[in-house]
């Protein structure tokens, strides 16, 4: 299905998440409370004990208005009352009526009442009943406890219709695929997002009959307004006639008193007209004088529109009205037919379970609604301080909505456990539900994380739920299985329904663990907890020196910014201390003065491996402060991607946060670093050391890149057939460059843009026949992609709404950042510039770096490269990777082109040769796996090596087949998995290998094997999740095996 354009979409989305947000307090509260308000009357006998009666069928209704006399001396009948009429769930009376105050300032008091009909018609006033479980959750139904609380469920209702219709829009482009989206894997925001979109797409039709439904009820009097102004000239009395016909009787005002009125005889009157249907109420006004009348009220429970009544007037006993099926007016019909919906009185038992499973989707809907407003949230767009503002705004919402869970249960408890014959019980009862829910929302405010809060909560349901049953056959004797055996079930029916909510509540205690561990803080740091491990600093930190230094690097950048910084320093007398994150805790940061850090961001904003421990306990919440310190942070990042530099974002924050003062403004480095990285040490120094020491240097801080030009000695294509994912291994012959090479480093290419895209870039402007321009579009600018910062100095430049909304929208931005170039961009905003002014703002050219593929140690004048071939669609355009076309297509086998080398000392082999490795990767993530195998085919290791590595199609993309097949028989591999994603009807994924090789892979862990991984961020991303959810020992958990060295990492 076509989806919404974009700008629709947006402002649909944000839209939807304000109105969802808001409401979602008491929509949970309205949903969870009617839900439960659904059997509010088939729980009344399990409720009262003293009504677990047989149903009375022939009821003296003139009895009734008898005793209600004896018992209200000062009852006015000739007010309306109105009498509700037993049924088989709930055996009793109900009488609501006026009498004269006995405080004549005060008028008239409203009375309510309960006749019980087989104890002689005993009364009991409704204030004074002695439980009110079903009637105080009805009306927490419609907030009635609040002021005005019925009109602000009614405005809630329309806001939950707008959010339905709205969430129904934004997710109609991939409807189907939503509906069956629901995995509970990955991370915590995708879990919730599918949870949310999947339950209200299932649920979507009930919500939007209660969106409906709730406005018109509870906004009816308001809603009826603008009609009676416009079609009956201002008369309210019409409107209120069309909706409620037996309103249009007409009464005198001085009228005369009406004798032998018997209400019995209308009642048995009806009784015999309708056989097939029941009667419900009777409602009087005016009674007893000759200008009153009766109505009496019928329905048929199996029908959606099956309700009427019956007039008579007093005076002779004639009948003045009749509404039914037949002859029901169309606004009429309609209300009936939406009241009957709303309450799930039509169909009989199986219509309220079911809307009773919706109404629970609903609320699960809705707290997934707002986990996923602050998954959303937690991201690097927001600061420290608006993430903590989220996480606290969660945690209130939550502990309110899950809060009313086991309150619930307190109540029901509290129905039994309260003594029966107690003054005021009713009252008691009351109290204990609601200071029973403030003190479970205190419970819920005091925990320190979500799945505490979560744990706590089904805890004490699940407890209190199996007590329910229990005390109540302790209390009353009704034990399940004498109940059961006489086929009550209206009081079998509640028991089951808490002995079955305790044991899932206990089922879902195992499916949340009781410690998770990453259980110290979240994805970015918001939900902080206790120091993880504050003893595992192992080195001294060398407190007497003049500067510290800590880096965290994955491929080596940062540890080189680090090393010239310390150089830098040294030089210049000062003691310098030089560590790894790895290596040091945060609490050792007090013992010091004065900081310089270097981190780089990886994937999806996250810090490097090395990085991760250092990262999440600085974020502890019994972190010391650190007003002594004096710091500056050098952030390593690229552009490329959304979340550029995060880490280093979040590092600064954090450590102002704790108090520490920031000597040098952070600095934020792209790929081409080194630039900036001088400019920061020099930063660093001017405030670092004293007036009478130089800083400046004359020498570069980094050293220019050695260039090696090397030959192509060989390119040919590795996968089969006609494949998309096209895949080329290329042979540079190095010898006489004096190049080496070790396991794990990378070569970097400088490619050639497509001259296609270069030339539409031209197209648009009249000077595009100028050759010197498009030169430097091809050899000197990046084109092929765009990064956050080009967006954002082209909307300097521009001035562009367009361009603003996408920087402060991050999923479009990603996206763009992800697949555009920069033709798209300046069509899709219609960006007007000259190519000279483009020029000016599109960065440098990057080089392209790819794994080595190859091992000096066999192929000593070799460098081997597997490279993919990226081609793509995007809006409906074709697009290439400028490195990828230039090396697989555009160069030719002799060609002699520059490359660079990078060194990853992160991704070397163990010294020990008898340590395990175990590597896994997708695609040309194969690269340094055939590398680390062909170094030890060199030393003629054996053993000791398991590849686990994927890719689409077997018959197609299996790289390297043959040789991972020689090294295979002969031993040098001496374990090999593969999965294939599209393979046929069999298809496997790498996951699945991790998971049931689990126990072997122990094993090896054991042994003290290294885990090398390598392949795409996504891919990276999902194997660590895997990882963390099935090695939970602490020996094999992710940060144990990266505090010991032995998790390695190549993600791009």
């Amino acid at each position: 299905m076509k989806g919404l354009p974009k700008h629709i979409y947006h402002k649909l989305y944000h839209t939807h998440t304000v109105a969802g947000i808001s409401i979602s307090v008491a929509l949970f509260i309205i949903f969870f409370a009617g839900s439960i308000s659904f059997f509010k009357d088939h729980f009344y006998q399990w409720e009262d004990p003293d009504v677990r009666l047989e149903m009375v069928q022939d009821v003296d209704v003139d009895k009734v208005l008898s005793v209600v006399k004896v018992n209200h001396n000062n009852f006015v009948e000739k007010e309306r009352f109105t009498i509700v009429l037993p049924s088989e769930q709930k055996p009793i009376i109900q009488f609501y009526g006026w009498e004269k105050a006995d405080n004549k300032a005060r008028g008239l008091e409203f009375i309510e009442g309960h006749i019980i009909p087989q104890k002689n018609y005993h009364y009991t006033e409704h204030k004074k009943a002695k439980s009110r479980i079903g009637d105080t959750l009805y009306h927490l139904h419609y907030l009635e406890p609040m002021p005005m609380g019925l009109y602000i469920a009614g405005f809630v209702a329309l806001f939950f219709l707008f959010a339905s219709i709205t969430g129904l829009l934004i997710h109609w482009q991939h409807l189907k695929s939503k509906f069956f989206a629901f995995v509970a894997r990955g991370d915590w925001r995708k879990i919730w997002a599918n949870a949310h979109s999947t339950l209200g797409l299932i649920g979507l039709p009930f919500q939007i009959i209660y969106g409906v439904t709730g406005g018109l009820f509870g906004l009816l009097l308001i809603l009826l307004l603008p009609s009676a102004f416009v079609l009956f000239d201002g008369d309210t009395q019409k409107v209120i006639a069309t909706v409620q016909p037996e309103s249009n009787l007409q009464m005198e005002v001085d009228s005369t008193e009406a004798k032998g009125i018997s209400l019995s005889d209308f009642y048995l009157q009806v009784e015999d007209e309708y056989p097939n249907y029941k009667i419900n109420s009777i409602r009087a006004l005016n009674f007893g004088r000759n200008d009153g009348y009766v109505n009496i009220y019928f329905d048929n429970e199996n029908s959606i529109n099956g309700t009427g009544f019956v007039s008579f007037a007093l005076k002779d006993g004639k009948e003045i009205m009749r509404v039914d099926e037949s002859t029901t007016s169309y606004t009429n019909s309609m209300l009936n037919a939406l009241m009957k919906l709303h309450f799930g009185s039509f169909g009989g038992m199986l219509i309220r379970f079911v809307f009773f499973i919706l109404g629970i989707i609903t609320c699960f809907m809705l707290i997934s609604g707002i986990l996923l407003w602050q998954e959303a949230r937690n991201t690097n767009e927001y600061t420290r301080q608006q993430k903590r503002f989220h996480y606290r705004v969660t945690k209130v919402f939550l502990s309110i909505c899950l809060g009313l869970v086991p309150a619930t249960a307190i109540f029901f408890l509290a129905n039994k456990v309260i003594p029966w014959e107690m003054e005021e019980r009713g009252f008691y009862e009351y109290l204990s539900f609601f200071i029973g829910w403030l003190l479970l929302i205190i419970l819920g405010l005091l925990q320190k994380n979500y799945r505490l809060l979560n744990r706590n909560y089904l805890f004490i349901f699940a407890v209190l739920s199996l007590l329910i049953p229990i005390a109540n056959g302790f209390v009353t004797g009704d034990w399940l299985w004498k109940t059961i055996a006489i086929s009550n079930w209206y009081l079998a029916g509640v028991d089951l329904f808490w002995l079955i909510s305790g044991l899932f509540a206990i089922q879902l205690l195992k499916v949340i663990p009781a410690r998770t561990s990453d259980e110290s803080t979240s994805k970015n740091g918001y939900n902080k907890g206790e120091l993880m491990n504050p003893n595992l600093a192992t080195v001294d930190i060398e407190v007497e020196s003049d500067l510290h230094i800590l880096y965290a690097t994955t491929s080596g950048n940062s540890k080189q910014v680090a090393s010239l910084t310390s150089e830098f320093y040294k030089k210049r007398g000062l003691k310098v201390y030089l560590n790894s994150m790895l290596k040091v805790m945060p609490s050792q940061l007090t013992e010091i003065k004065k900081l310089l850090l270097v981190i780089s961001t990886d994937g999806e904003g996250d810090p490097p491996p090395m990085g991760i421990r250092f990262f999440e306990n600085l974020n502890a919440s019994n972190m010391p402060k650190l007003n002594h310190l004096q710091y500056s942070v050098c952030a390593l990042g690229d552009s490329g991607y959304a979340n550029f530099c995060a880490t280093g974002k979040q590092l600064d924050e954090r450590l102002a946060e704790l108090g520490a003062k920031n000597i040098a403004p952070r600095t934020d480095c792209d790929e081409e670093f080194k630039e900036n990285a001088a400019t920061w040490i020099k930063a660093t120094a001017n405030a670092l050391i004293s007036s009478n020491v130089n800083v400046e240097t004359h020498e570069p801080l980094f050293g220019e890149e050695t260039s090696y030009q090397v030959r192509i000695k060989e390119r040919c294509k590795i996968t089969k057939g006609k494949v998309i994912d096209e895949v080329c291994h290329l042979s540079l012959d190095i010898l006489g460059t004096g190049l080496r090479y070790n396991i794990g480093d990378t070569i970097e290419i400088k490619p050639q843009n497509p001259e296609w895209l270069a030339d539409l870039i031209l197209n648009r402007s009249a000077n595009s026949v100028n050759p010197g321009l498009k030169h430097t579009l091809l050899q000197e600018k990046e084109i092929t992609s765009i990064s956050q910062s080009t967006i954002r100095k082209l909307y300097e430049h521009n001035k562009l709404s367009g361009l603003q909304n996408l920087l402060e929208n991050a999923e479009e931005l990603s996206r763009v950042i992800a697949k555009a170039n920069v033709h798209d961009l300046l069509c899709k905003y219609n960006l007007q510039m000259e190519p000279e002014q483009l020029i000016e703002i599109l960065p440098e050219l990057k080089g392209r770096k790819y794994s080595i593929a190859s091992s000096q140690k066999l192929h000593s004048n070799e460098v081997h490269l597997t490279i993919k071939t990226i081609r793509f669609n995007y809006e409906n355009l074709k697009h290439e990777g400028a490195g990828s076309v230039y090396t697989n297509e555009y160069l030719q086998c002799g060609s002699r082109i520059p490359v660079y080398l990078h060194a990853n000392e992160l991704f070397r082999l163990p010294e020990n040769t008898k340590t395990p490795i175990i590597m896994i990767g997708v695609s040309t993530g194969i690269a340094p796996f055939r590398a680390m195998l062909q170094e030890r085919e060199a030393l003629q290791l054996k053993g000791n090596t398991w590849l686990i590595w994927g890719n689409k199609y077997e018959s197609n993309d299996f790289l390297y087949q043959n040789e991972l097949m020689d090294w295979y028989n002969s031993s040098v591999l001496e374990k090999m998995n593969t999965a294939f994603s599209r393979d046929g009807n069999s298809p496997s994924y790498i996951h699945k290998i991790i998971h049931d090789q689990k126990d072997l892979l122990k094993e090896w862990l054991a042994k003290g094997a290294h885990i090398y991984l390598c392949g795409s961020i996504k891919m990276g991303e999902s194997i660590k999740s895997k990882w963390n959810e099935i090695f939970k020992e602490k020996d094999q958990t992710m940060l144990h095996l990266i505090d010991e060295g032995r998790w390695h990492e190549d993600i791009y």
